[in-house]
């Protein structure tokens, strides 16, 4: 009687354990004892060990591993969040859920802008700096008034809850056809853009030469190119005209004297939230009505404006200046000293 044929399947199609195997089974079929065929496999497959596992496969990422880490946008949607809830403060925030309905339209034009990344990172941000302030409440109770701690605290708290509750609404607000932008920059600064500034105001000034002073007012406007490097500091140049009537402080005198005045303005803006604070100095020139002949000069002055939230294309806001200027001889006229001080207003033009 012919044994039938044994076959062993080993993980590994080549290995010389396989061969062997191979081997025996051979010899099984030449017509020894099933019996003794079969104990001999049985053996060499234990002696030979267990098969080799196949190596493991990885899982595949999930969504939110694919999710590219977005820490620009992220900077830009905290900086539109501070200027969002300083706003609706400067506004006397009363009432917690009145306030944040009204932030939130605001708010979800920058979140909706925002990479999914770039809302996680903020709200996670805004978290931590919550918590490490404290409840407010209980800072409250502590102190028995409203100190610069219990104010810290309740300025987190609100911008959490304010982006909390945006980025929950977000997935159902956001219209398609406004999708997210990677490393998103604000909405309500020019921070790392150029953009355009227009500017315009009245003046109040007074004039000395040659010992004589004269007071007039008059009004100015100015186009300047602005590059903002942070949420901190902008600098700003171009070019100024203003013009204005003076009479002289001698009553007895009626003459009236019509300057117009050209600038090449340079400023430096500091940012504090809303609020800014610049140092301008620059090329000065002015002519008369009667000598267009022009004297030159320089400018050195200050002032401070404070910025509202964004109107569609154009950032507003409204301030005070006041400024020296000095004159050279020239034109026929002796060295000359300008004081001016007014108001200005203008905007921030980012398409």
């Amino acid at each position: 009687m012919i044994a039938p044929h044994i076959h062993l399947h080993l993980m590994n199609e080549t290995s010389p354990h396989r061969i062997r195997a191979a081997g025996r089974v051979g010899a099984c079929s030449s017509g020894r004892s099933v019996g003794v065929c079969a104990a001999v496999c049985l053996a060499w497959s234990l002696c030979a060990g267990p098969a080799r596992s196949e190596p493991a496969v990885e899982a595949a990422p999930t969504p939110s591993d694919q999710v590219a880490a977005d820490p620009e946008g992220a900077l830009g949607l905290l900086s539109d969040l501070e200027r969002i809830v300083d706003a609706e403060e400067y506004d006397q925030w009363f009432t917690d859920d009145e306030a944040y309905d009204n932030v939130l339209p605001a708010l979800l034009q920058s979140v909706c802008r925002a990479t999914p990344a770039a809302r996680q990172e903020a709200l996670r941000v805004v978290q931590h700096r919550s918590r490490r302030s404290g409840n407010p409440r209980t800072l409250f109770q502590q102190a028995g008034e409203i100190t610069d701690d219990v104010e810290r605290a309740l300025h987190d708290e609100r911008k959490y809850e304010a982006l909390r509750r945006a980025v929950q609404q977000a997935p159902a607000e956001c219209p398609f056809w406004s999708p997210p932008e990677p490393e998103f920059l604000g909405r309500q600064t020019t921070r790392k853009r150029v953009a355009l500034s227009v500017e315009t105001g009245g003046l109040a000034q007074v004039r000395i030469a040659a010992g004589e002073a004269n007071i007039g007012g008059g009004g100015a406007a100015r186009l300047l190119g602005s590059y903002r490097f942070n949420d901190s500091f902008t600098v700003l140049g171009g070019y100024g005209f203003s013009g204005g009537a003076m009479v002289t402080l001698d009553t007895a005198s009626s003459e009236v004297i019509i300057n117009y005045f050209s600038a090449v303005p340079v400023l430096l803006r500091y940012h504090d939230v809303a609020w800014h604070y610049e140092f301008e100095t620059g090329y000065v020139s002015l002519i008369q009505a009667d000598n267009r002949v022009p004297s030159r000069g320089f400018r050195i002055g200050a002032g401070i404006g404070y910025s509202t939230l964004r109107l569609r294309t154009i950032i507003p806001w409204v301030g005070i200046i006041v400024a020296g200027e000095h004159y050279f001889r020239g034109g026929g006229r002796p060295p000359m000293q300008f004081v001016r001080i007014g108001a200005r207003g203008g905007f921030f033009w980012d398409p």
